[in-house]
């Protein structure tokens, strides 16, 4: 297990430098962004509980795991529209590692442990619950994004993967 956990942190290590490295680039296109923020949604979603464990503690040393707050494309008019997408994406990846966090269970594969809390747990959990629908409604894709055959796509991981919210 200790050998699976450290290639884990070798691949998140390399997920990250990846990513960095492909944001950093003048005028780099919009795709770099949003395949890799793709790859990290999938990872998400079928990989091993671990490899989250592992995005979360490695976000926990910085502000953002994702850090793509900043991020931007200039290389064309329509560039403007994905770059706020690929931000609202990736504050949504970061606020499902969050609340996976806080509420200890993945509302995506486990929607019935929502469903079956008392009024007191569901309380405490609701703030965690509404600001990952707060992140989910943010991902609406406005102007040229819309029709963006990968924002689409990517979309579609999202209304697929927490329609049980």
């Amino acid at each position: 297990m200790a050998g699976g956990a450290t290639g884990i942190r070798k691949y998140v290590g390399a997920l990250k430098d990846t990513t960095t490295v492909s944001l950093a680039k003048v005028n780099s296109d919009y795709k770099v962004a949003l395949k890799t923020l793709i790859v990290i949604h999938r990872a998400l979603r079928e990989v091993d509980p671990t490899f989250r464990e592992e995005l979360i503690s490695y976000g926990r040393s910085s502000s953002h795991m994702l850090n793509l707050s900043y991020f931007k494309d200039d290389s064309s008019a329509q560039a403007w529209d994905y770059s706020a997408w690929v931000r609202n994406y990736a504050l949504y990846l970061e606020e499902r590692l969050e609340s996976f966090h806080v509420l200890r269970y993945d509302v995506e594969k486990d929607p019935s442990t929502a469903r079956d809390l008392g009024t007191v747990e569901l309380l405490d959990q609701l703030p965690a619950l509404q600001q990952l629908l707060f992140r989910l409604l943010d991902c609406q894709p406005r102007g040229s994004s819309s029709y963006n055959i990968i924002i689409q796509h990517a979309l579609s991981m999202v209304s697929i993967s927490d329609h049980k919210i």
